[in-house]
């Protein structure tokens, strides 16, 4: 995967911004106690814990996609997208790149919450979609990666899910 800039250090530069931001400290703020973070710790030192934390799943999901070498022509889907640290990356990057989180799937601010993101920092979130795995032909696209991480075990409908995006899943992807 071609990068100058980590994930990491990409959204590291804009956290006073994204702090600044209600909705997304706020929501952030609110994992406090999922994520175990001291109480004690005033709200800007907690905020970037629970921002490492996150930069550090995306990190993550970003290791396992590069063994499958993805150029800028690869079409990615990222299922599960959540706070868009990913998907949000991989476009400023260049990559052709869908995401989908659905906003009733227990984790219902995931999808307004990545919106911010985007608006913060700059990206299109024109293939940033609040659609479920088992209506990705909505999309009316076919991926060349489809990938997730932490995901499945969060989807309804999981075989009618898969069927799904295998039906979207190019031939030989």
């Amino acid at each position: 995967m071609e990068s100058h800039v980590s994930l990491t250090d990409y959204y590291s530069q804009y956290i006073e911004r994204l702090f600044k931001n209600h909705s997304f400290r706020k929501h952030f703020l609110d994992q406090r106690v999922f994520l175990k973070i001291d109480h004690r710790d005033n709200d800007k030192k907690a905020f970037k814990k629970i921002f490492a934390h996150y930069l550090e799943e995306a990190e993550f999901t970003l290791s396992l996609i590069k063994d499958e070498h993805p150029t800028k022509n690869t079409i990615l889907l990222e299922v599960g997208a959540g706070l868009g640290l990913v998907y949000g990356y991989l476009k400023k990057c260049g990559y052709t790149i869908y995401g989908i989180e659905p906003s009733h799937s227990g984790f219902d601010e995931n999808y307004q919450i990545a919106l911010e993101l985007f608006k913060t920092v700059g990206i299109s979130a024109s293939t940033y979609h609040n659609l479920s795995a088992v209506h990705i032909s909505n999309i009316h696209e076919q991926f060349n990666l489809i990938f997730s991480n932490n995901v499945l075990e969060h989807i309804p409908q999981l075989e009618e899910s898969l069927a799904a995006l295998k039906n979207a899943l190019k031939e030989n992807g």
